[in-house]
């Protein structure tokens, strides 16, 4: 790297530093994040938590001396759900008190502490919201019934005082800061309108139930992130406050206990609950819209087809229109306005308003009536029925509330009390095999049978690919009136429920079984329930089971219940050659497993209690019904030592998870096998291998060569690496777990951009690395070669199981790319990268440029589309200015051709932003010197859509370097998506020159000209260099009364203002709208001359022009 290129670099990390936001729960809107914050304290392990702060679920509460001990403190105390927050002094200190707090019995559960992040797209703007012709929002406003709704917003704060909502709004409040009014922002505000914004008003738009009431819930406080204690107590707040209704556009990744409680809360007070169900494009869950009972909602566009950002997934209950919504805004500089946004925030309120209408003409419905009728009207759209992608299809308000209230089922009225429980459950007998199906949404199934206490049971529930089901235990007791009751949902859609337990009573056992999405199908399900005596236990530490033939391994084990103890099972083994062996550890519905491998060499003398010291597998756990693998090598003579358990295993990291993090181990019903796999070992075919003591890249000293062969350098790769084949895949072992296998590929004289495709054992996904070689010169003019990291498998924010790395491959380059062990785990099957071409050609014109002394040279026009879809791709181009005067320097992402977007994955469509840096060639040498470079121009005011806007002043023959520097983020090192640069004349004659205004009549306005028989317009500049910025006159003569629409289209740098005069005397004035939206005015014109003064808001000028346009 040039000491210029160094300083650049230099200066995009402190600008990384400065910018970045925190990316927490945040909101749905479907806009760019591109930073994550450089923490400067110590971190949690994850981001999208509050650092240093638990939640934790309590019986008791804990004493000041607890808390002084584990160096923490209550920052908030949630009684009625039994939930406090902890703030702790260090991350050490809370990583400690987190193990503590498992082993104490006062806690029932604990949990890091998510952050959430928002989920976001009159009347004359009211042909701007296709989302009432979709959903046929007048005919249904017409259907509504009178009675008053409160809808909750929970959200950034309202704009209370916006045109669209005064009046409509009732109530703010600040959740976050309570003594403090709520912070105003554009989501919580154009989320609001959506819902309820005024009709008929002459301003703006409208939204889906004007006659709503809501009640905004500030939980950001200015803020990007809000934490999930605030959220929850705006919950329960919104609830008490009287809400029917509770929309919350916001969402996290990461569960919340204390959250899921509140949104019960709500639900068992029958208000409903609607959440956007998030913008990844992906198939993951995001809360609150994951939990049961919410209604979680998709976005389609204005076609019904599923916006691209979507999430898709089994709990995802409706689709609604998302991409693209108009509707009110706020903007801390102009205050009121309004705005497009999209996201599955902007398809949320459009729910919660249909829903608002159909509440408003039938007030008594329950939440599940409500939820019945929604998917049950629902329009289908995609596969027939329920899918993934648009679960139950477009929300219908019209089909809503023309449904008959008289046909819904019964099973949706019942109540499914402890009493109805036990008398309707089917009696049916243990050891047998039940089907059967939830055929109608809400259905729910109940069996029983008879119980003694004490009495082993273990239930097992199997549902089709698509259902998410819950298993719901009622025990009811024939010695006393008591009801014991408990519910069973630990796994993903699809996956096997299954829990083992003691009957506590003697009695009967009830069943039930839901599914947690309300999803209905013909597809069965079914149900085992187990109940047998425990085998007694086999084996321990102290007394192994010894094999003695591998291919034998172990069959029909059991894990016990040892006072919810975990339970470890031991197997030892002499090896009798050099091997290299698999242990599978067989899958167990109901529990978690782990496996761990200690070796103990021939000439060790050890005690008993010393026999596990050397443990060459740390300690490996698997997931709920799912197999375990462990592979490791053998030496002949030593013995090893297999240690197995059911150990619901709490670490620091599991407080991440969706899983009770302090549950107790699990005896299981289902016995478990090892299986044992072996073959001989493979020669390492590199000899590259890294240091078990410095983890530095050397040679396997393995023959008589010189030990200084040892490096650390990547040009061991290069000379003894294998090659990498773009064209097939490649097969690969690694020999041990210092082993590192080394490949290099030259590529052709195509620029490409590829996925690699990573297989191999999913507790073996090896640790894969690119590198970019590159030739430089060094200060002293010495040459060097530099072996730049590219990417790797496992640092992507999108792909983070290890499977896939996309990388960008540039012409003519040479890459190397090493593989070796994660974690300590070997693959016995070993590992396969294959290669697959995503696209070709994808540089742009003006490579190679990624250095001053390449720098290309901007086009004629000003103008140019390039992209940065190669690594560290920063584009520096060189200006000579024509003339003098002002130029203006813009520069904007575009979309792709229609074409690329259907070929790339939108995995790869990252999104990005941009800053830009100026360095004026004084010398005119087409270099940069020091002193020029010292003298740079920094342009980074982003704009919300990642545009940026700039000015200079120029002398003809002048020249500058252009450097546009990507600031990408994901981990991702570039982006195929395209940008525009623009950089042309500003300096532009006045059209109305010489004009001058008297009383507000204009001696020479510029007249309009006519187009057609109803229609007048003309184009003009808000040009530069004018005292108190440009203000253009224009005059039309009307020759007839009648209803005449005026109307100022801008371009999307200006924000304008529009005002109409006659004899002086001004009639209207539209200043409503933000940058890059139409003013609008309506009026009833008589015979005469009319006159329009057009000026922009901050007195801006642009090389764009505007249009005004009168229709008749």
């Amino acid at each position: 790297m040039s000491k210029k290129q160094f300083k650049v670099a230099k200066l995009i990390v402190s600008l990384s530093i400065v910018l970045s936001p925190i990316l927490m729960y945040s909101t749905a809107v479907e806009a760019v994040t591109p930073f994550k914050t450089v923490q400067t304290t110590e971190n949690t392990t994850n981001e999208n938590f509050k650092v240093n702060t638990l939640t934790v679920k309590y019986k008791t509460t804990l004493t000041t001396s607890e808390l002084t001990k584990m160096h923490a403190k209550v920052i908030k105390n949630i009684p009625t759900l039994q939930y406090a927050i902890l703030a702790f002094q260090s991350n050490k200190a809370m990583k400690k008190a987190s193990v503590q707090l498992a082993k104490n019995k006062k806690i029932i559960s604990i949990s890091a502490s998510p952050l959430y992040k928002t989920t976001a797209t009159n009347d004359p703007k009211a042909k701007k919201q296709y989302m009432h012709d979709l959903l046929q929002t007048d005919e249904a406003q017409k259907l509504a019934g009178k009675n008053k709704v409160k809808v909750a917003v929970i959200d950034e704060g309202i704009d209370a005082n916006h045109p669209d909502l005064l009046g409509i709004v009732s109530k703010t409040k600040n959740s976050s800061n309570p003594l403090q009014p709520v912070s105003v922002g554009s989501h919580g505000t154009h989320v609001a309108g959506i819902i309820a914004a005024k009709k008929g008003n002459g301003i703006g738009g409208y939204g889906i139930n004007p006659q709503a009431e809501i009640l905004g819930y500030d939980v950001f406080d200015g803020s990007d992130l809000a934490f999930e204690y605030i959220i929850s107590t705006a919950i329960i707040k919104a609830t008490d406050d009287g809400a029917k209704i509770i929309n919350m556009s916001l969402g996290s990744s990461q569960p919340s206990d204390l959250m899921k409680d509140a949104v019960q809360y709500a639900l068992d007070k029958n208000v409903v609950i609607v959440a956007a169900a998030g913008n990844s494009g992906s198939d993951s869950k995001e809360y609150p819209a994951g939990y049961e009972g919410v209604i979680s909602v998709g976005s389609v566009d204005d076609k019904k087809v599923l916006s691209t950002f979507s999430s898709y997934n089994a709990s995802m209950d409706i689709v609604a229109p998302g991409g693209d919504i108009y509707s009110s805004s706020y903007d801390a500089k102009r205050g009121s306005t309004f705005e497009t946004m999209s996201g599955t925030s902007m398809a949320s309120p459009a729910v919660a308003g249909a829903i608002s209408l159909l509440i408003a003409k039938n007030p008594t419905l329950t939440t599940d009536e409500i939820r019945y009728i929604m998917t049950k009207t629902a329009t289908d759209l995609g596969d027939k029925g329920v899918d993934l992608n648009y679960a139950n299809g477009l929300i219908n308000p019209v089909a809503m509330l023309k449904y008959d209230t008289k046909k819904i089922p019964k099973f949706i009225k019942k109540s499914w009390s402890d009493k109805m429980v036990k008398q309707e459950a089917t009696i049916v007998k243990a050891n047998k095999q039940l089907t059967g199906k939830l055929s109608q949404p809400f259905e729910q199934k109940w069996v029983k049978i008879p119980v003694t206490k004490g009495q082993p049971i273990q239930v097992e529930l199997q549902g089709s690919a698509r259902s998410d089901l819950k298993l719901s235990l009622k025990w009811f007791s024939t010695d006393e009136d008591t009801t014991i009751s408990t519910t069973v949902k630990r796994q993903k859609v699809g996956q096997l429920e299954a829990k083992f337990i003691r009957s506590p009573i003697n009695g009967e056992l009830a069943i039930g079984i839901n599914d947690i999405n309300s999803y209905y199908s013909t597809d069965p399900y079914s149900l085992i329930i187990k109940s047998e005596d425990l085998m007694a236990d086999e084996s321990s530490r102290d007394e192994p089971i010894p094999l003695t033939n591998l291919d034998e391994g172990i069959v029909n084990q059991y894990f016990q219940d040892f006072d919810d103890q975990k339970d470890e099972d031991v197997v030892t083994f002499t090896a009798q050659s050099d091997k290299f062996t698999e242990v599978t550890l067989s899958a167990i519905p109901n529990s978690q497993t782990t496996i761990a491998v200690y070796e103990v060499r021939p000439d060790q003398n050890l005690e008993e209690e010393d026999l596990y010291s050397n443990e060459i597998i740390p300690q490996l756990a698997s997931k709920r019904n799912e197999p375990l693998q462990a592979s490791f090598e053998t030496k002949k003579n030593h013995h090893y030592y297999i240690v197995t358990s059911n150990e619901n295993i709490f670490t620091f990291e599991s407080i991440f998870e969706e899983m009770p993090t302090t549950e107790p181990s699990e005896a299981s019903l289902t016995p478990y096998s090892l299986v044992f796999k072996q073959r001989d070992p493979i020669a390492d075919e590199d000899r590259l291998m890294k240091s078990p003591e410095t983890d530095e890249l050397q040679l396997r000293n393995d023959s008589d060569e010189d030990s200084d062969l040892t490096v650390d350098s990547l040009a061991l790769v290069e000379t003894y690496g294998q090659p990498f084949s773009l064209t097939k895949p490649t097969h690969g072992y690694l020999s041990d777990i210092h082993d590192l296998d080394g490949y290099y590929f030259t590529t052709d004289s195509t620029s490409e951009i590829w996925m690699f495709d990573i297989s191999a054992n999913k507790h073996a996904i090896p640790s894969i690395l690119l590198y970019e070689v590159n030739n430089r010169l060094n200060i002293d003019g010495s040459e060097r070669v530099d072996y730049d990291l590219v990417t790797d498998n496992y640092s992507n924010d999108l792909v983070m199981d290890g499977t896939m790395i996309p990388i960008a491959t540039k012409p003519n380059k040479t890459y190397l790319m090493t593989v070796s062990s994660m974690d300590s785990a070997i693959g016995f099957d070993g590992y396969t990268i294959s290669p697959r071409s995503i696209m070709k050609n994808t540089e742009d014109l003006y490579e190679d440029n990624n250095d001053f002394d390449t720098a290309a040279p901007l086009p004629s026009s000003g103008s140019l589309i390039a992209n940065t879809a190669s690594f560290n791709d920063i584009d520096h181009y060189y200006y000579t200015a024509p003339k003098t005067g002002i130029v203006s320097i813009n520069y904007a992402l575009k979309k792709l051709s229609k074409t690329a977007d259907k070929k790339i994955p939108t995995l790869l469509q990252n999104q990005y932003l941009s800053i830009m840096v100026l360095i004026k060639d004084t010398n005119k040498n087409k270099k940069v010197e020091p002193y020029e470079e010292d003298s740079s121009i920094l342009l980074m005011d982003v704009k919300n859509d990642l545009s940026l806007a700039s000015s200079l002043e120029v002398k003809k023959g002048e020249r500058y370097f252009i450097s546009v520097i990507p600031l990408l983020f994901e981990n991702f090192s570039f982006s195929v998506m395209p940008y525009e640069l623009k950089m042309v004349s500003a300096t532009m004659s006045d059209e109305d020159q010489g004009n001058k205004v008297t009383k507000n009549q204009p001696s020479k306005p510029i007249k309009l000209l006519r187009k057609s028989t109803r229609i007048y317009e003309k184009t003009a500049y808000m040009n530069t260099g004018l005292a108190n910025g440009d203000v253009d006159w224009f005059t039309y003569q009307s020759q007839k009364p009648g209803k005449s629409t005026v109307t100022l289209t801008i371009p999307q740098d200006l924000d304008g203002v529009l005002e109409v005069y006659k004899d002086g005397k001004r009639l209207a004035k539209s200043d409503y709208y933000g940058k890059g939206d139409a003013e609008i005015i309506i009026l009833t014109m008589r015979k005469g001359q009319y006159d329009f003064k057009v000026t922009e808001r901050q007195q801006q000028a642009s090389t764009n022009h505007y249009k005004l346009t009168i229709k008749r």
